[in-house]
């Protein structure tokens, strides 16, 4: 008997008891007021009343406008490109700098409007408190190696923060060749190992199964799918 396989990873980031590293980044922003001094007052007699009129503050008003810019399809599919390389500069369970925990909804749209798609949130299945939230964007064609055309990303949102992650392990050039001695050795020995397997309804049908490796102190979950070809017979 001879078992042939085409492995997906697919990785599941969540908010972890640990985070393997924090991503985020500061930008701390300084307004300086043009504030004049309040006048003093004049010497004042102890037979007298003080009158003292209240100094006057300058109103402040500070306006922050950003403007996003516009990128050719080349320039996104080179932002793509390098995010695929190094990941946005972070580890797993940080993807493309996201942070589950930590960034919000809000920076991924500034962010990924520019190289991509961001749909609407809709209601999570599983979660009455959650959004889900679709990021789409188009690969170069030498790293899209399932040929889809585009890479979708689904984000679990819940008060206006990321909390969760679904990514292909192929969107990572660290992952792209789903090898389980890759994962392991990169993350090492896994809390819980969940096996499922799946007889095949229809006889022309290949059997199918699942195996996800569990971190949750790290915030992931690796989730291997596959469908097995035999050969030979049993």
């Amino acid at each position: 008997m001879k078992i042939t396989t085409k492995t997906k990873l697919i990785v599941v980031l969540f908010v972890g008891v640990s985070p393997l590293i924090n991503c985020s980044k500061a930008i701390e922003i300084n307004y300086e007021k043009d504030l004049q001094p309040s006048e003093t007052p004049q010497k004042i007699e102890k037979t007298q009343t003080p009158n003292f009129l209240p100094s006057m503050t300058p109103e402040s008003v500070n306006s922050i406008e950003t403007i996003l810019p516009t990128l050719s399809p080349n320039q996104k599919e080179q932002e793509v490109l390098e995010l695929y390389l190094d990941n946005g500069g972070c580890e797993l369970p940080c993807w493309w700098g996201i942070v589950p925990g930590e960034t919000t909804i809000q920076d991924v749209q500034n962010r990924f409007s520019i190289i991509g798609k961001i749909s609407e949130g809709y209601p999570s299945n599983t979660n009455p408190e959650a959004l889900i939230y679709r990021v789409t964007v188009i690969p170069p064609k030498e790293i899209d190696i399932f040929k889809r055309g585009e890479w979708i990303v689904r984000l679990v949102v819940v008060n206006n923060t990321v909390k969760g992650i679904t990514v292909g392990s192929w969107c990572s050039e660290t992952f792209s060749n789903p090898i389980l001695a890759i994962f392991l050795k990169r993350f090492g020995e896994p809390d819980e190992i969940w096996i499922d397997i799946v007889e095949d309804i229809i006889k022309t049908e290949p059997p199918y199964y699942s195996m996800d490796l569990f971190y949750p102190k790290q915030g992931i979950l690796a989730a291997i799918r596959n469908m097995a070809s035999i050969f030979g017979g049993l």
